[in-house]
């Protein structure tokens, strides 16, 4: 049986592991049966159904005792996970090839059926109206400036594969690292970007909350935009691939607290932005929760989904942009290697 401790410290912003009273492989507290896990997250939608596993008791129900970690970048995440100090985390394929490619071992544990990825823009850019087609609301984006989270992050390289597929030369973009929405907000406020990519609807209600005009100016989820776009940027729930190789049942449990989170979600929806508010937004924005919950659920929430598996289509998406943007050796990423049996179509 594969059962850790982490003890984990989130002080000023920064994470700090501590080893004291934690081994890596040591059983903490509770029964032996039981997994001790971590979880990072980020404050966007996707998250939610982590904070309502624990919020329910669905964890506990499927002997998980986990921790969840709040604000964790998709790079920390990668590195606590290849040295099994962190066992999931809400994050794009694309992210993963990456990872996998420079030697880390995480896997796909489950995808949701939903493309990440929306830009939302200010109103005084100057952009291509809302009604133009997805092909010429990308090239209006030549010339301007654009936040992302960070400078190769999940939403740098969303912003780079949706200029190629629209034969946009992606240098023609000028990149700004924002972080997170709020803070996204305020430099489009202040007019120093044009528009903002973000992995999340949530994200995107933040800054038109902050900013009067600001509207989502696409999504990577429209039916008009190429199918690569679409299924690239599929979310998932990654994995360390030791966990995964010595303990798969845990991993089956910590999917089934996930799937009925899900469920539960979609049966209460009021009480899921509660939720939401509380644990991700500190206790405000309960209206962009509602928002944020009431798209997820009609994006994410598909009968088709039943197991949150991920289809080699999806895969496929993402490797080919994995190529087409030069992020490593491709030649080993294959669908079987990365994606989990449980999470396979």
């Amino acid at each position: 049986m594969f059962v850790r401790k982490i003890c984990v410290s989130v002080c000023a912003g920064s994470l700090a592991i501590l080893a004291a009273g934690c081994g890596s492989n040591g059983t903490g507290g509770g029964s032996s049966s039981d997994a001790h896990i971590s979880i990072g997250t980020f404050p966007i939608t996707g998250a939610l159904t982590d904070y309502v596993a624990q919020d329910k008791e669905f964890f506990k129900d499927n002997k998980i005792d986990a921790k969840i970690i709040p604000s964790m970048s998709g790079a920390t995440a990668i590195q606590l996970m290849s040295n099994n100090k962190l066992q999931s985390y809400w994050i794009d394929f694309l992210s993963v090839l990456q990872a996998s490619a420079s030697g880390a071992n995480v896997k796909v544990a489950g995808c949701l059926p939903s493309s990440a990825y929306e830009i939302v823009a200010s109103a005084s850019a100057g952009l291509a109206s809302p009604g133009a087609s997805f092909s010429d609301r990308v090239k209006a984006l030549q010339g301007k400036t654009v936040g992302v989270t960070a400078i190769g992050a999940g939403t740098d390289r969303a912003l780079t594969a949706i200029l190629q597929a629209e034969g946009v030369d992606p240098k023609s973009v000028q990149r700004l690292a924002v972080g997170v929405p709020t803070a996204a907000a305020g430099q489009m406020k202040a007019g120093r970007i044009a528009a903002y990519v973000t992995g999340s609807n949530s994200g995107a209600y933040q800054v038109q909350k902050t900013v009067s005009g600001a509207d989502v100016y696409l999504k990577t989820s429209e039916q008009e935009a190429p199918p690569t776009i679409r299924l690239f940027a599929s979310p998932l729930w990654m994995v360390p691939g030791a966990w995964a190789a010595e303990d798969p049942a845990q991993v089956d449990d910590y999917m089934k607290a996930i799937i009925q989170a899900r469920d539960w979600i979609v049966a209460n929806p009021d009480e899921a932005a509660q939720i939401m508010s509380k644990d991700m937004f500190g206790g405000a924005d309960l209206a962009i929760a509602k928002k944020s919950v009431d798209e997820y659920v009609q994006d994410a929430y598909q009968p088709s989904a039943k197991e949150l598996t991920c289809s080699r289509d999806t895969f496929d998406a993402a490797k080919e942009i994995f190529v087409q943007q030069h992020m490593g050796d491709a030649s080993k990423l294959t669908y079987d290697g990365i994606v989990l049996p449980r999470a396979r179509q």
